[in-house]
């Protein structure tokens, strides 16, 4: 079964970060463009917004909680470990080895990553870990 999902985005919905991309469920300026977005209901993991509140603006730092994640990279080093976009690509890695293609945070954020393998992203935590030790 399929989920769709009507989020915005500022920028062009192709163009994506290495966690993948990022929409939000509501228009926060005339420049935000919607975007329909389709995924197997499955492959999506619903976070609730109970669950985020406390972490508005860096979700993903609850899964990192969640899922014992911040143990589980804690050779990185703390500067890593209180970097945003390490924690969501962290997450994203975990999820899609979960079987997972995107994370609903409570109906505030869409991260989507079907578009990468775990490899891809295990790639991409190497280049965000460079650039933030080298």
């Amino acid at each position: 079964m399929k989920k769709i999902f009507k989020v915005y985005r500022h920028e062009t919905g192709n163009s994506g970060g290495r966690a993948g991309t990022f929409y939000v469920f509501e228009k926060r300026n005339k420049k935000d463009k919607q975007f329909t977005i389709e995924l197997e209901s499955k492959k999506v993991l619903e976070i609730s917004y109970r669950d985020i509140e406390p972490f508005l603006g860096l979700p993903s730092e609850f899964i990192m909680g969640k899922w014992k994640l911040f143990d589980l990279a804690s050779g990185l080093g703390q500067e890593a470990l209180s970097d945003g976009e390490v924690m969501d690509v962290i997450v994203a890695i975990e999820a899609k080895k979960k079987g997972y293609d995107a994370i609903n945070y409570g109906n505030e954020e869409l991260q989507v990553f079907e578009r990468f393998s775990v490899d891809d992203l295990e790639a991409n935590l190497e280049d965000v870990l460079n650039e933030i030790y080298y």
